[in-house]
């Protein structure tokens, strides 16, 4: 899990947001320093414990979560495109839980569902130029891992490493708790 270049201990504020994600019913994912991909082999199987974070966070790995069942039904709804995002906030349900990067702040919409999908990722493509346009994040393979707003790793400098107070910061309301409940009734305008 070492990085050449990487503390070998880990960094505080992500051990501190791993720890926070266990109190949330999230699973913690170590990923390699400044990347998407896990820092260990067997990820889908991994289920940490507060004893096993600093041990699974050191060498400066970054965080992720493993999405779905191992998660409490936390899912993922990930906006590729400008038009997505756009029509998002009329057609998702509501979230306290909303966020992205500097450059598309509002393209992850995360939910808490009693049954979350089976498989790893659903894509929905656009009909006539093949793009994709969303994708359904949830339980185990490829989709399954992903770095929330929760860490200063290979995301933009921290403001606070507290759980929602990144620079990818949560944009909607609600505390260091588990994102809203998605309702399946849509918003009224």
């Amino acid at each position: 899990m070492s990085h050449p270049s990487a503390p070998a201990v880990a960094v505080p504020a992500v051990l501190e947001a791993a720890a926070e994600a266990l109190r949330a019913g999230w699973q913690p994912l170590p990923l390699r320093p400044g990347a998407k991909e896990p820092a260990v082999r067997d990820w889908t199987s991994l289920r940490l414990t507060a004893a096993d974070l600093p041990r699974a966070f050191a060498g400066g790995a970054n965080l992720g979560l493993l999405l779905g069942a191992p998660s409490g039904g936390l899912v993922d709804v990930d906006l590729d495109t400008p038009e997505a995002v756009a029509v998002a906030g009329e057609l998702l349900p509501n979230t306290a839980r909303i966020s992205g990067r500097s450059q598309r702040p509002r393209s992850h919409y995360w939910y808490v569902v009693p049954e979350p999908p089976g498989r790893a990722s659903a894509r929905y493509e656009d009909p006539l130029d093949g793009k994709v346009l969303v994708e359904l994040r949830s339980t185990g393979g490829g989709g399954g891992a992903h770095r929330p707003p929760l860490a200063c790793g290979g995301w933009p400098p921290c403001r606070r490493p507290r759980l929602g107070r990144a620079a990818g910061e949560w944009r909607a309301g609600g505390g260091a708790g588990s994102p809203a409940v998605a309702h399946r009734r849509r918003r009224r305008g």
